[in-house]
């Protein structure tokens, strides 16, 4: 009501009379949603309600697991974070799996669909 009702020079939520008032009551941030839950303009892990949340805690890229580790939206050698790594030292991204082609076999698939087609016409 904007008035101090009591006289002890605090105003409406500002006096803890009114901490169990349901128009005093401060939301909880959920630290998940995508939503500033508690009006302090901070969403999510931005809001230091949320620096214990399990889901805040920044974690370092793991350069070879195919997974996004850090939550950054890139993966493995993807990352920037994986530049100097080891496993990203060719510029490919193995996923974990250790397989991969260094560029020294050639294609040859596209060679053997064309003799075989050249076989087939010239059989005609």
């Amino acid at each position: 009501n904007g008035s101090d009702d009591d006289g002890d020079t605090l105003v409406d939520c500002d006096d803890p009379d009114c901490d169990n008032d349901i128009h005093c009551v401060t939301p909880t941030e959920d630290c998940a949603n995508g939503s500033d839950d508690d009006g302090d303009t901070l969403v999510d892990c931005d809001d230091p309600d949320c620096s214990g949340a399990a889901n805040c805690q920044q974690t370092q890229e793991n350069c070879s697991n195919g997974s996004d580790d850090d939550a950054d939206g890139f993966t493995d050698c993807n990352d920037s974070d994986c530049q100097q790594d080891p496993a990203c030292s060719d510029g490919n991204d193995s996923g974990g799996c250790g397989c991969g082609s260094s560029g020294e076999r050639g294609n040859t698939g596209g060679l053997g669909l064309l003799l075989g087609l050249w076989l087939t016409i010239r059989r005609r």
